[in-house]
């Protein structure tokens, strides 16, 4: 069963918000959905200790994603 959540954000994060969405051509909702499945993903790797990167195959290059608050 579907649940609702009502939520504040701050002017600068609904923009983000809804700048994303609009550029997907989604849903701010859908983009809300996707981003607390991937900040599950992210938790649950941080608690067994591993960490999370970024890879730009074409350079070569890694760079650790780190999102504040995951390790609390």
């Amino acid at each position: 069963m579907a649940k609702n959540v009502q939520v504040r954000f701050a002017d600068k994060s609904y923009e983000a918000l809804k700048a994303l969405a609009q550029s997907k051509g989604v849903s701010m909702a859908d983009i809300l959905r996707d981003a607390v499945e991937v900040y599950a993903i992210a938790h649950n790797y941080s608690k067994d200790g591993k960490k999370l990167f970024w890879e730009d195959e074409e350079k070569g290059e890694k760079a650790e994603l780190v999102i504040p608050g995951l390790t609390r």
